[in-house]
């Protein structure tokens, strides 16, 4: 993937534009589950969310100025902040393949909510534009970006990003049964802290201060 060097952050719909060095920036994704073991011993598990992501920004690479910047978007407490990285295009927009999702009518699908398309509908619900796409819709699954079979998504659905669902005009579905889709969105939304400063070995006065962004 191509390093990230550009990238907006802010309330959806206003977010600010920020540049830093590309090792600046780091980032996973993990699903967030509760497992527990059952009586009989066996492990149970249960997905609480899909994808929450976690993007540290060091404090390295950041100028007092950026720092400032950053302070003003921790005390937005009314929203989660858009984190888009505008750097990505094309190709390089992450895209997540064959979620396995479940029809619920022969015309529609409700994805369930992640971090990257709730920052879709934060940025549509603030009056901009989708930040999600639908790359498409298979029966069955293939282990990679596109599934097996013809693809339902091509000239028949609509995604809508305030509900989560996927409307179909041609009824090709089949309810309760699980489908796969892939999609592509370039955004996340986060909350955004400060990891604590930490003092720097050989300075008495000099501490790093880390940004950390959390999926919400």
């Amino acid at each position: 993937m191509a390093l990230l060097t550009q990238f907006k952050l802010g309330r959806p719909g206003a977010e600010a534009t920020f540049e830093v060095n590309p090792t600046a920036v780091d980032w996973n994704h993990a699903a967030l589950k509760d497992q527990d073991r059952a009586l009989d011993g066996a492990l149970q598990s249960v997905t609480l969310s899909k994808d929450r992501p976690s993007i540290k920004i060091s404090g390295n690479y950041i100028t007092p100025a950026q720092f400032n910047q950053f302070k003003s978007l921790m005390i937005i407490d009314d929203t989660l902040l858009n984190f888009i990285y505008t750097d990505f295009t094309g190709d390089d927009i992450p895209e997540t393949w064959e979620e396995r999702v479940i029809a619920a009518t022969t015309s529609t699908i409700i994805i369930p909510e992640t971090s990257a398309l709730l920052a879709s509908k934060l940025s549509v619900d603030a009056g901009g534009a989708t930040l999600a796409q639908m790359v498409g819709i298979w029966a069955a699954y293939a282990a990679g970006r596109t599934g097996t079979g013809t693809n339902l998504w091509t000239g028949h659905g609509s995604y809508s990003d305030t509900a989560y669902t996927i409307t179909f005009d041609n009824a090709p579905l089949t309810p309760g049964t699980a489908y796969f889709v892939t999609y592509q969105c370039k955004a996340l939304a986060v909350n955004l802290t400060v990891v604590p400063g930490r003092q720097e070995a050989g300075w008495v006065n000099k501490k790093q201060y880390d940004l950390e962004l959390t999926g919400g």
